[in-house]
């Protein structure tokens, strides 16, 4: 869950964003986050009742 109000990491990071009635909202992703560091980004989560898993998957072969 991210709070970003004036979209700072939308345009750090270039997060995909959306427009519906009126506000602007990030599109749903996670981001694996070490330190300082993005390690990996999960976006266009079809499944997201199998995301979970995926993600679990990832930091099992890529372990800290």
């Amino acid at each position: 869950m991210l709070s970003d109000r004036p979209f700072a990491l939308e345009e750090g990071l270039a997060l995909p964003t959306f427009e519906a009635g009126g506000s602007r909202f990030y599109k749903q992703l996670t981001m694996v986050i070490r330190g300082r560091t993005v390690e990996h980004v999960f976006y266009q989560i079809f499944r997201p009742d199998e995301h979970a898993g995926r993600v679990l998957e990832w930091l099992r072969v890529h372990p800290a």
